[in-house]
């Protein structure tokens, strides 16, 4: 038998191909357009999620649930794992 977690994937992935799931355009956290990632908070909550980019979704597996990947305060890019060539102002 599935564990709960692999039900609940599998009860997102369902819903998003009948349509009754979308994710937003952004990320819920830190408000990045790209491809987002469904993150249970509660997996007894199957369609309950949180739309994350790759690098809160994983962020929130390495540190905490209340993790927002850091911006750059000159350009507002992520600062994704510490690295960051800054152009300036965008």
């Amino acid at each position: 038998m599935p564990t709960v977690e692999i039900q609940a994937r599998r009860a997102v992935a369902a819903a998003r191909a009948r349509g009754l799931l979308k994710p937003p355009e952004r990320c819920q956290r830190c408000q990045r357009e790209g491809k987002l990632q469904a993150h249970h908070g509660d997996y007894s909550r199957p369609l309950d999620v949180e739309w994350l980019c790759l690098t809160c979704h994983g962020a929130t597996r390495r540190y905490d649930d209340d993790f927002v990947a850091p911006a750059c305060p000159r350009c507002g890019d992520l600062l994704d794992d510490g690295w960051h060539f800054c152009q300036g102002t965008p």
